[in-house]
């Protein structure tokens, strides 16, 4: 049960004025364990696909996905354990997907056989995935009961990481009221600060963000603006506009297999420049060089 008392969460001025504080524990670039970000994407842009790929290489220690969220290259990347509810797929699809994205991060030539071998090993220890679609609901509005809340609590010890995909799965509130979705987000935050891990969760991006061409704004999140104001990180996959893509050097048929990816919001790292990631053959995401 959360203390109700506030004077027992009282700042101790003395010692932090005393000690140099800590820098902050990052899992992805900006966001630090104890905080809830968001993923924001129109339906059938790939979020899935990314959020399981930057789950898959948390896990095995790998920073490609990170470097296009701003991750130095230098920056020393170790594995991660991670959980991933997955509410609008079944099973048998996240195999598919499972090794769809494993090709896409295997190296060519000679050494593909030898790390294969070690990211299956580093999946199997450090990923665990739920795909519940069909069998399992979760809710995080006021109609759910503590023993969703306890499950995720349960998953997630350990973890450094809990992505939930996407969020409309997995309430019945209306998304335009922001006293609900402020209190979801409370919900998570709970949790990531209990648990001591991030929680990253997909949400849908509204139609206006995709008509007018503004998919890379904070304020494409679907329903009301309390979402995007509570979340402390959000990122944005979005259509890859003309003036990016003159600077990515591609033509209208190539920008279709491409997709804009901002950090649309961040509270405690500086903005970033946007990236391009490219659908591959298997249909991944994969990071595009700056050319």
């Amino acid at each position: 049960m959360t203390d109700r008392s506030l004077a027992t969460h009282r700042m101790n001025l003395a010692k932090a004025l005393s000690e140099p504080p800590a820098p902050p524990d990052d899992v992805l670039p900006g966001l630090p364990v104890g905080t809830v970000g968001a993923l924001v994407a129109p339906g059938g842009t790939g979020k899935t696909m990314f959020a399981f790929g930057l789950a898959m290489e948390l896990a095995c220690g790998k920073p490609w996905l990170r470097q296009s969220l701003g991750l130095n290259a230098k920056q020393a990347c170790v594995p991660q354990p991670v959980a991933m509810v997955v509410a609008e797929e079944n099973e048998a699809e996240m195999h598919r997907r499972l090794w769809r994205i494993l090709e896409s991060m295997l190296p060519t030539g000679s050494k593909a056989s030898s790390a294969r071998d070690e990211m299956r090993e580093l999946l199997q220890r450090h990923l665990c995935v739920y795909p519940i679609a069909g069998r399992l609901r979760l809710r995080l509005d006021e109609e759910g009961s503590p023993g969703d809340l306890k499950a995720l609590s349960t998953i997630v010890q350990g973890k450094r990481m809990l992505i939930l995909d996407p969020l409309r799965q997995l309430h019945g509130a209306d998304e335009n009221s922001s006293s609900a979705m402020t209190d979801i987000v409370q919900k998570l935050q709970t949790i990531a600060t209990r648990q001591s891990c991030a929680v990253l969760v997909c949400h849908h991006a509204n139609k206006l963000s995709t008509v007018a061409g503004t998919g890379h704004h904070a304020n494409a999140s679907r329903g009301a603006g309390a979402f995007t104001d509570a979340v402390r990180w959000q990122v944005n996959l979005s259509d890859v506009d003309d003036g990016l893509a003159r600077r990515y050097g591609l033509n209208e048929k190539q920008r279709a297999l491409h997709v804009r990816l901002d950090l649309a919001k961040a509270n405690y790292i500086g903005p970033q420049q946007p990236a391009v990631l490219r659908h591959s053959g298997n249909g991944a995401l994969v990071p595009v060089p700056f050319k």
